[in-house]
């Protein structure tokens, strides 16, 4: 998945949404990239943050970002999506805070599921 980022200007801007401990914002940091790592979780942030593998982070809702539009170039959601309670506000508040691209894994799945 982290593959699908390459194409994109790592001297842009990025979030990432629901990364909690998985460290995608690591990911990218590696890359050079300007990253802020969100997760609704603030202890698993802090703790990323505590063993060096992120450089700044905030605690938000995926559903109710508080950011300004267009905040952010680009948002990586990875592994988080199918964890929001209400997904399609969600892909909004991304869309809302990102000027160029939000990338995301298995949301076609989970959005189109017949529950």
């Amino acid at each position: 998945m982290y593959n699908l980022t390459l194409p994109f200007n790592t001297s842009d801007s990025w979030l990432t949404v629901g990364d909690g401990i998985r460290t995608d914002a690591n990911w990218l940091r590696g890359k050079g990239v300007d990253v802020m790592a969100s997760d609704i979780s603030i202890d698993l942030l802090a703790e990323t943050k505590n063993k060096g593998h992120i450089d700044k982070f905030q605690q938000k809702n995926a559903e109710k970002l508080s950011f300004h539009d267009d905040s952010y170039d680009y948002i990586l959601c990875k592994e988080a999506y199918h964890h929001f309670p209400r997904p399609y506000i969600a892909v909004y508040e991304m869309l809302r805070v990102s000027k160029r691209a939000i990338i995301m894994d298995r949301a076609y799945r989970y959005c189109t599921s017949n529950t």
